[in-house]
């Protein structure tokens, strides 16, 4: 997947080792430094962009339009080291077997994210073509348990006011996920068999 065009308006970047060390198999597509600082209570008043995701029916009480861009980035710093003495490690089977020794009940992880996010009043689209998942954890007898998850969503939103007052609002988001998966237990023997690579796109389910 190539990534050519980035419009960097409005970015937002996030870094989080407590974010990325939590396995969240059904992603929410979007955060914010205001939704996370009222801790969930967001939903109750939903009247900006993140109204798409948290609750719809916020959309029929929003003004404007707003175009939003986002990156997002979370990871264990530890794991920047592992991956690295992997690669150096390459088809050697003894450094391999120590290393993940070394490392035993380690947990690793990391995600990124890209979205895009479009409203204006009474509803909106978000389209997040890269939401990468990675997380390993080291067991026993020198084995890797890696699993990775790519997920591309898109979501619309629509709302409507039941009266004039704009008081009573219903709305609705619908969203379609493509997900690529991916889930091994990978031995030192594995590791060197594939030079050092933790992760083989072959081996990817949808």
């Amino acid at each position: 997947m190539k990534i050519i065009i980035l419009l960097t308006f409005g970015i937002f970047i996030f870094s989080s080792q407590g974010q990325a060390a939590q396995s969240q198999y059904i992603h929410h597509p979007h955060t914010s430094a205001r939704v996370m600082g009222m801790g969930g209570a967001f939903t109750s008043i939903a009247d900006d962009t993140e109204a798409l995701y948290y609750n719809p029916a916020g959309l029929a009480r929003f003004e404007g339009h707003d175009l939003n861009f986002a990156i997002q980035g979370g990871f264990t710093p530890s794991i920047l080291k592992f991956t690295s003495d992997v690669s150096a490690a390459g088809s050697d089977i003894a450094k391999l077997t120590e290393l993940l020794q070394n490392n035993y009940g380690s947990h690793f992880s990391s995600r990124v994210g890209l979205s895009a996010t479009y409203v204006r009043p009474s509803w909106g689209i978000g389209i997040q073509p890269v939401d990468l998942t990675v997380e390993a954890d080291i067991r026993a007898i020198a084995t890797v348990g890696l699993q990775a998850y790519q997920d591309t969503t898109v979501q619309f939103g629509k709302a409507w006011n039941l009266n004039d007052d704009k008081s009573f609002n219903i709305g609705i988001a619908p969203k379609v996920i493509y997900r690529g998966y991916f889930e091994k237990d990978i031995s030192a023997l594995d590791l060197a068999a594939s030079g050092g690579t933790l992760i083989n796109a072959a081996d990817a389910q949808e």
